[in-house]
C-alpha cells in the first residue's frame, strides 16, 4: 500500500469582522470631546455639590498633560510621543475622595501614595485620565476660578491637540503639531 501525498491545507483567510458600536467608554478622546459636555449635563449632582467638588479641586485638584514616550517598533523606527490628560486630586482622607467620586459620577481610581518620613498620615490620590479627565473639566469648569484658566487651555489642546486620535502615515497638520507641543507648556506655566 502506498501512503497518499499529503495535500496542502488551505490556509484561512483573516476575515475582519465589523465593529461593534462603540459607548463612550469604548470611543477614543476626540469622540468624547462632543459627548463630555453631554455627560457633564446629564449629571443629575446637586449644584450645592458641584460648587463643593469645583471648590475642592480648585485648592487639592491638579491638571497636566504628560507626554508618554514609547519604545521604537521591532524594525527600529521610533514612535512619536503622545499627550495624555490628567486630572487628580491628592487627599490624606480617603472618604473624601470618595464623595468627591460621588459627586461627579466620572470614572476615576483612587490610588495609595507611598509614604515618606515626612507624612504623618497616609495620602491617597483619586486620578482621572483621558476622556474621563475631560468630563471631569466640563463638568466643574462654570464654578472653577483657580484653574479655571488650565481648565480652558485643556479644553483647548483636547480640541485643538487631536487627542485620543491616530495621526495616521503622514501625520497630524502643522497645526495640531503646534498645538500639542504648546498647549502642554501652557498648563505647566499656568500652575
Amino acid at each position: 500500500m502506498r501512503d497518499k501525498p499529503k495535500q496542502a491545507i488551505p490556509r484561512r483567510r483573516k476575515t475582519f469582522r465589523t465593529p461593534r458600536p462603540a459607548t463612550l467608554a469604548k470611543r477614543p478622546l476626540h469622540h468624547a470631546i462632543a459627548t463630555a459636555a453631554a455627560a457633564a449635563t446629564r449629571t443629575q449632582a446637586n449644584p450645592v455639590d458641584l460648587g463643593w467638588a469645583a471648590g475642592f479641586f480648585d485648592a487639592d485638584g491638579h491638571l497636566s498633560a504628560p507626554t508618554q514616550k514609547h519604545q521604537p517598533y521591532p524594525n527600529g523606527r521610533p514612535r512619536k510621543p503622545s499627550i495624555r490628560l490628567v486630572a487628580s486630586v491628592s487627599q490624606n482622607n480617603r472618604e473624601v475622595l470618595e464623595h468627591f467620586q460621588k459627586v461627579v459620577r466620572a470614572h476615576g481610581k483612587i490610588y495609595c501614595q507611598t509614604r515618606n518620613i515626612g507624612q504623618n498620615r497616609q495620602c491617597y490620590a483619586l486620578m482621572y485620565d483621558g476622556r474621563h479627565a475631560l468630563e471631569i473639566i466640563y463638568l466643574l469648569r462654570p464654578n472653577l476660578h483657580r484653574k479655571q484658566y488650565e481648565a480652558d487651555a485643556a479644553r483647548e489642546l483636547a480640541i485643538k491637540g487631536r487627542l485620543g486620535m491616530y495621526p495616521g502615515p503622514k501625520g497630524f497638520p502643522p497645526a495640531v503639531q503646534r498645538a500639542r507641543r504648546l498647549l502642554p507648556k501652557k498648563i505647566r506655566r499656568l500652575k
